[in-house]
């Protein structure tokens, strides 16, 4: 799936003719939405989708209420918007950062996206990554507190990392205390832990992985090896503007 806006050239460098490429893009909306800037749109394949998706909520959201487009039905097909299908020829350098699906909010109808976590919040220490772990930027776990230790960050990584198979995830309640507790499953998110409660925490992962395994731009594969990426991007910053805010996104796997 692809989203504006587009990846900035001034930003990522001068670019040559032959690094863009031409994307025929759909999107079924509100007749009132123009543009496509914070809109997911999508291939022939991945907006068929979208729209067969429509005609399943009124038995789906019987059974799921709470799912998002249950909630936000009213500024659907099903409700008393006007939709209509789009078609748009793109033009973009094929360097794509994250996505983040965009979908109208449930009260005002207005389309917003959720830029993820990691945005804001320092980046985890280099042992995380090397480690396994996922490190939630601005959500927390909690789980059953197996041991606790004085380390930091770092440290409490490579410790969850040491007992795999026991410990499935660490927090640490006062970041800058270097108190760490190990975590067995079952393991619960805490929302917004971070900003709230100064909870910060991650999970450990079997061997690693990629996406949100790598909680950082510079530790994921995907935009560490990508030439724009790398020019426009900051080692010693976890977020980069580039790949969260400014790229075309798109969706890697089949919907």
């Amino acid at each position: 799936m692809l989203r504006l806006p587009l990846l900035v050239a001034a930003l990522l460098g001068r670019a040559r003719a032959d690094d863009w490429a031409k994307h025929t893009v759909y999107r079924t909306t509100p007749i009132n939405y123009t543009g496509l800037t914070n809109m997911d749109s999508g291939d022939a394949h991945g907006d068929v989708y979208f729209g067969l998706a429509q005609l399943v909520l009124p038995p789906l959201c019987k059974i799921y209420p709470g799912f998002l487009w249950c909630q936000n039905r009213k500024f659907l097909s099903d409700g008393a918007a006007h939709m209509v299908y789009t078609e748009f020829v793109i033009e973009a350098r094929p360097a794509y950062g994250d996505y983040q699906p965009c979908n109208p909010d449930q009260k005002t109808g207005i389309f917003a996206c959720d830029m993820g976590g990691g945005s804001s919040s320092p980046a985890p220490p280099p042992q995380c990554n090397a480690n396994g772990n996922m490190a939630y930027m601005e959500d927390g776990l909690n789980g059953t507190i197996y041991r606790t230790l004085q380390a930091a960050e770092g440290e409490c990584c490579t410790a969850c990392s040491n007992e795999r198979g026991k410990c499935h995830g660490w927090s640490m309640p006062m970041p800058g205390s270097s108190i760490c507790h190990l975590l067995q499953e079952p393991l619960v998110q805490w929302d917004d832990a971070l900003k709230n409660h100064g909870v910060r925490s991650g999970e450990h992962v079997q061997g690693g992985g990629s996406g949100w395994s790598h909680p950082c731009w510079y530790a994921d594969p995907e935009y560490n090896t990508t030439a724009a990426f790398v020019a426009a991007c900051d080692r010693a910053k976890c977020s980069c503007d580039a790949i969260e805010r400014l790229s075309l996104r798109r969706e890697q796997s089949a919907m």
